[in-house]
């Protein structure tokens, strides 16, 4: 977003200094887990388990492609995911178009 169309708060630049990365910007990634009676103990040792260690850290990208990948093959072009995204983002505007005329109409 253009630094024109920022929002005007107080010690906003200081928290996004905090957060700023001098290749990505502030480009952080979250994951979010969203539940009831959830066990964190037992989600944190999975995603853990996930991490190299500094060994396999060091032995750097041309050894991490060796491993195996538990995730199934993806079936799908770049060009077939932009175009599967497209029509989402399109399907969700309808459906918020269609929320809010309802809304309107019974509010």
């Amino acid at each position: 977003m253009p630094r024109e169309n920022w929002p005007e708060i107080e010690g906003l630049d200081a928290e996004l200094e905090k957060k700023w990365h001098p290749e990505v910007g502030d480009c952080p990634q979250e994951l979010v887990f969203i539940g009831i009676n959830m066990d964190e103990p037992s989600i944190t040792k999975s995603l853990e388990a996930c991490l190299l260690t500094d060994e396999e850290f060091a032995m750097g990208i041309e050894a991490w492609t060796q491993y195996d990948d538990p995730f199934p093959a993806w079936n799908m072009s770049v060009n077939e995911a932009l175009v599967a995204q497209q029509e989402l983002d399109r399907a969700v505007e309808q459906s918020s178009d269609n929320t809010s005329a309802y809304r309107t109409e019974v509010g």
